[in-house]
């Protein structure tokens, strides 16, 4: 059998801003994979996930990432290999579909093009009406905030998916789609902000960050 290809590896990272929140991380993930990063609120979980992909990259340790080391030279087209959605993701005031199209516009991925059937099913695959597609972003509730920013990264099929708290603002119907996207996404590899018992089921390893941030003495 071959031997998955590791996607990513932390070596003795320290992760913060003005002082570290994390120090001396280590992990490492492989293609495929599902990782769940868990502990208290302010442990440093969030400011480590942007740290995956260089915000700010890395001031101790390494980040290796589809086998490259992750630094300022690198960082942007590294972030193009990867989808990342935060816990409040800032769509702007624009409608839905003018969101969509303006990433899909980005010279990198000018070779998308979503026909209006896609988007309809895609949109119908995550409880979230067609019609959404003209609603302005900036009325959209927390939970369709969340599920339509997930969105680009299906379109452009991310290898590797960073996401931040994803059933924060979801409903129990929305989070059963959430749960059965992640579990038969095969091609793809997933690193998890979460306390939610239904991602700690799907991951393969769960990585309790309170440790490190206690011995940074402090976390955000």
């Amino acid at each position: 059998m071959q031997k998955s290809r590791e996607l990513i590896r932390v070596t003795d990272l320290a992760v913060g801003y003005d002082s570290a929140v994390l120090r001396g991380v280590n992990l490492s993930l492989c293609e495929g994979g599902r990782l769940l990063l868990d502990g208290p609120s302010g442990c440093g979980k969030s400011s480590l996930l942007r740290a995956l992909i260089g915000l700010p990259t890395p001031a101790e340790g390494q980040v290796v990432l589809f086998g490259q080391r992750l630094d300022a030279a690198s960082a942007w087209s590294l972030r193009r290999q990867t989808g990342y959605v935060p816990q409040e993701p800032d769509l702007g005031s624009e409608r839905v579909r003018d969101f969509l199209e303006r990433v899909l516009s980005f010279h990198a991925n000018r070779f998308v093009h979503p026909t209006e059937g896609e988007l309809s099913d895609l949109m119908s695959r995550w409880l979230l009406p067609s019609g959404l597609l003209e609603k302005s972003c900036a009325d959209l509730s927390g939970g369709e905030k969340q599920r339509v920013a997930i969105l680009p990264a299906m379109l452009l099929r991310r290898k590797l998916l960073l996401l931040d708290e994803p059933t924060s603002a979801l409903d129990k119907a929305s989070r059963e789609v959430l749960y059965d996207w992640i579990g038969r996404s095969a091609d793809c590899s997933f690193v998890i902000v979460s306390h939610d018992a239904g991602l700690r089921e799907l991951a393969d390893e769960t990585i309790d960050l309170s440790l490190s941030s206690a011995e940074a003495g402090h976390g955000r």
